[in-house]
């Protein structure tokens, strides 16, 4: 799960671990660096847009999120949206990702591979007009260009979530879901395994304020609310 936050306390990791940071920088280069890459600051804008469905009951308002990353000719765009997917199922349609690249591409003049689009997986109901929000908030980061810092980190997190793969003693293996009967305790060996770590990667002003904070974190989300609206 990659989310995006605009603003965020400064973040310490305890134990860090160097080769998770260094992948999820690594994974920002990449975007950011062709063959021959034009030196250059490393610029960023950050900006959000409300996507909530008005027409079902709010408890929460959900969000489309990008930052646009530049260094020299090269620019970058990571966006995440309050949605259960891009595509296939939920009300984003498979047409949306590349109907975004395209405007962007068009308007920014900004590579579709440079394009990351993230689905939060909350299930929440997004506006009919998500696909324009999503270009309006590209651009709105785009506008806010300032040069930053950039520090990479990990955090720690293994309160909550959890595997729901069981290993079984006869060596069968069994998947915790609602629709599924379960196999009773003492057939089960052992639970599968789950990863703690969090990448952060920490964009900040140069007056050191935090502009975004990107975090990458293995995990399978699924929040709602009893009015089963946003």
């Amino acid at each position: 799960m990659h989310r995006i936050h605009e603003t965020a306390r400064p973040l310490v990791s305890q134990a860090f671990n160097r080769q998770t940071a260094c992948l999820l920088l690594l994974s920002l280069v990449s975007l950011l660096t062709p063959a021959i890459a034009a030196a250059g600051d490393l610029m960023a804008g950050a900006a959000k847009v409300d996507i909530t469905n008005r027409s079902v009951p709010v408890n929460d308002p959900l969000y489309v999120k990008a930052l646009v990353i530049k260094e020299g000719d090269n620019t970058a765009v990571i966006v995440t949206v309050d949605a259960v997917a891009i595509g296939e199922i939920g009300s984003i349609t498979n047409e949306y990702l590349g109907n975004v690249r395209a405007q962007i591409e068009k308007d920014l003049k900004i590579k579709p591979k440079n394009i990351m689009i993230n689905a939060s997986h909350c299930h929440g109901i997004v506006c009919a007009d998500v696909e324009e929000r999503t270009i309006k908030a590209i651009k709105d980061a785009a506008k806010n260009l300032v040069p930053v810092n950039a520090g990479v980190g990990t955090g720690h997190e293994d309160r909550v979530m959890e595997n729901r793969r069981l290993f079984l003693k006869d060596g069968k293996e069994a998947d915790v879901r609602h629709a599924y009967s379960l196999p009773p305790d003492e057939e089960v060996a052992n639970i599968g395994p789950i990863d703690p770590e969090i990448g952060i990667l920490k964009l900040e002003k140069k007056n050191g304020d935090t502009l975004a904070v990107v975090y990458n974190f293995a995990v399978h989300p699924i929040q709602g609310v009893p009015s089963k609206g946003n």
